[in-house]
């Protein structure tokens, strides 16, 4: 009762693509992180000298910083937590079925 060749193949299979699905989470709780750290450490600098200009410790050009980044932030949380919902295996597995449905429906109707 061995464990025939195509069940070790599989297992092998579901274990990379495991392994590479917690790389993309573990990918963007790094990028969140460094967000969060290096615009708090921009935010207090710009506020220190800022306070010590004179000027108001808040200035809008402050937020061009974290928003454009927020939104290259959102668009890998995207990709790592919606987009492999969307476009993942399930989606491709549908597409090639369709596409193998047409192309038998074309080439039976070919034939007749």
């Amino acid at each position: 009762m061995g464990i025939s060749k195509a069940m070790y193949q599989e297992q092998d299979l579901k274990y990379n693509r495991a392994k590479r699905r917690v790389a993309e989470i573990k990918g963007f709780r790094i990028h969140f992180t460094i967000y969060l750290m290096l615009n708090l450490l921009i935010a207090l600098g710009n506020g220190i000298s800022n306070d010590a200009a004179g000027k108001a410790i808040f200035q809008s050009y402050m937020l061009f910083t974290p928003v454009f980044w927020g939104i290259g932030l959102g668009i890998h949380a995207l990709r790592v937590f919606v987009g492999n919902r969307v476009f993942g295996s399930t989606w491709e597995a549908r597409q090639i079925a369709k596409f193998m449905k047409e192309e038998q429906q074309r080439y039976t109707s070919d034939s007749n």
